[in-house]
């Protein structure tokens, strides 16, 4: 049960910090196409 709990918050971390890359890399493309 432990081990099962531990992998589903290392998933969610995973997750979580790709989506915040994913997040800024598409604001960053944003603003260059809003300055351009």
């Amino acid at each position: 049960m432990m081990v099962r709990w531990k992998n589903a918050i290392a998933a969610l971390l995973l997750i979580g910090s790709m989506g915040t890359q994913f997040g800024q890399l598409h604001q960053a493309a944003a603003q260059e196409a809003t300055e351009s």
